[in-house]
């Protein structure tokens, strides 16, 4: 119910989130001056988006007290569509509506996941030039070999076990620790593309822009290494192979 009630939202989103200018628009003017604003990461295919959105709202919680993020999205978006569209955006906030908080906490962190884990294995072969594997008991999840179509099947088990044996507090914990240093090394790649960028218009000569490139390295490895910790706090093995 949860999973459906998750992937009926992207769905009903979606539509409304083909570019950037679209997305900042609907989210600014229903989350005008939160935080939670901050935390979204504006590019991105619309259903990829989307998902991640939806995961970052969910994760976040209440705007105000008795104001979920996500129902001011959906409540704000359904001034802005037709008839029919509000009514599927209104039986939307009220299946919201009717789940519990704990079990709204549940689905935010099956949101959330371990969504993540694609681009840590990406960041870990490109910068650490290790491929990592990630165990814990008889579990092993291979990240450089981990595609997003897979990441459910794979993924979902092992975090309900993961719940289970380290509760709720301390999953939600270490996965919102985890995004924020996600979200630092999305912010420095970001950088890393302005820099090279400066070097090819030449606005910046080649040692100023290689100090900085090497720095912006150092940060995201240093973030990896963090993320690492925050994995073998939850658990996990952290194998490495040298690429």
């Amino acid at each position: 119910m949860e999973r459906d009630l998750f992937n009926d939202i992207v769905q009903a989103l979606s539509p409304y989130m083909g570019d950037v200018n679209s997305r900042q628009t609907l989210m600014q003017s229903a989350l005008f001056g939160s935080p939670v604003l901050d935390k979204i990461n504006w590019t991105g295919p619309a259903q990829t988006f989307t998902v991640h959105l939806v995961q970052t709202l969910m994760q976040y919680g209440e705007v105000e007290p008795g104001k979920q993020a996500i129902v001011v999205v959906l409540d704000t978006l359904k001034g802005q569509v037709g008839s029919n569209h509000q009514a599927t955006i209104n039986t939307l906030i009220t299946r919201l509506a009717s789940q519990n908080s704990s079990g709204a906490k549940d689905m935010a962190i099956e949101a959330v996941g371990f969504a993540f884990l694609i681009e840590v294995g990406k960041w870990a072969m490109t910068e650490l030039k290790e491929r990592w594997t990630l165990r814990r008991k008889e579990q092993t999840v291979k990240l450089d070999t981990l595609e997003e179509q897979n990441l459910e099947p794979v993924l979902h088990p092992l975090l309900k076990e993961l719940v289970s044996d380290k509760g709720e507090q301390e999953v939600s914990h270490r996965l919102e620790l985890i995004e924020m240093k996600r979200n630092l090394i999305r912010g420095y790649e970001k950088d890393l593309i302005r820099l090279e960028e400066a070097l090819r218009l030449g606005h910046m000569n080649y040692i100023q822009v290689q100090a900085q490139l090497d720095d912006l390295h150092d940060k995201i490895k240093t973030k990896l290494l963090e993320i690492e910790t925050d994995l073998q706090a939850l658990g996990f093995d952290v194998a490495k192979e040298q690429v």
